[in-house]
């Protein structure tokens, strides 16, 4: 089937310690994540130009998980900055032409919750 690798899973971890951030009692967290997923094709018919190599994923986050619901944390995706596909695509016409739509690149940022 297309689009669907033999052996795929993701593996995570996460650390927590207490401790106060600007007088607000909660606790300090860091975390790693690892995707995997194996070749797979892209095309339901058969072809070697279809086929996307297997790939690992790293993701980690830092923050802080305040007691009153609020949290901030700074986090990555793609920290190795893997370059890899998400899909292949035969171009209408005939003409040869084989498209790819790229995956993410590495990506940072911030994020502010509230949970209530």
């Amino acid at each position: 089937m297309p689009g669907i690798s033999k052996y795929a899973g993701s593996l995570g971890t996460e650390i927590t310690g207490k401790g106060s951030l600007f007088g607000l009692k909660g606790n300090y967290f860091g975390g790693l994540d690892v995707y995997y997923r194996s070749t797979f094709s892209s095309s339901p018919s058969p072809s070697q130009f279809l086929d996307i190599e297997g790939y690992a994923l790293l993701n980690g986050r830092v923050g802080f998980r305040a007691s009153n619901g609020i949290s901030i944390f700074v986090w990555g995706r793609n920290l190795g900055n893997k370059d890899y596909y998400e899909q292949l695509l035969v171009a209408p016409g005939s003409a040869g032409q084989i498209g790819g739509i790229l995956g993410d690149p590495r990506t940072y940022g911030v994020t502010l919750r509230y949970t209530f």
